[in-house]
């Protein structure tokens, strides 16, 4: 395992699992289902994830604004976003986003638990619900309940 930090300065980490079964458990309730970045430069971060990792590229179909989304083969496994204006000096970085039946539901359960909502429950066309927490001990992290999780 190593963690590195991209040109831009989000942080990732590389992990080579030999024995380790690693992330087998996807598309269920309770799982990290997606991970996206928010970056300042969308071109550069393409070539740089593309020539370490290996990912391609597809924008996607969004009305309000340009996506990104990350491919390894045809499985598309994230996305990304160019940072704007209104972002103020926030840094770039990476977004986990875990799977939820109910994103009201796990959003309550989660202020009850100690969690800070940054952006409430919010929806995005033909995609599903999601909503972005800080947990009690300062991380950050996103929760969603898809349209079609097995998509």
């Amino acid at each position: 395992m190593v963690l590195c930090t991209d040109p831009e300065g989000s942080r990732f980490a590389l992990w080579q699992g030999q024995d380790h079964i690693g992330i087998k458990r996807a598309q269920e309730p309770n799982t990290l289902c997606w991970v996206e970045l928010a970056c300042r430069d969308s071109d550069a971060a393409k070539t740089f994830y593309g020539e370490v990792l290996g990912y391609h590229t597809k924008l996607a179909d969004m009305a309000d604004f340009e996506y990104t989304e990350w491919y390894v083969g045809e499985q598309a496994i994230g996305g990304m976003i160019e940072m704007t204006e209104e972002w103020g000096d926030a840094p770039s970085h990476w977004m986990n986003y875990f799977a939820v039946e109910d994103c009201d539901v796990s959003l309550a359960k989660a202020k009850s638990l100690g969690a800070t909502v940054c952006v409430p429950a919010t929806d995005i066309p033909n995609v599903g619900r999601f909503s972005v927490l800080n947990d009690p001990q300062g991380g950050f992290f996103s929760i969603i309940s898809l349209l079609n999780p097995a998509a």
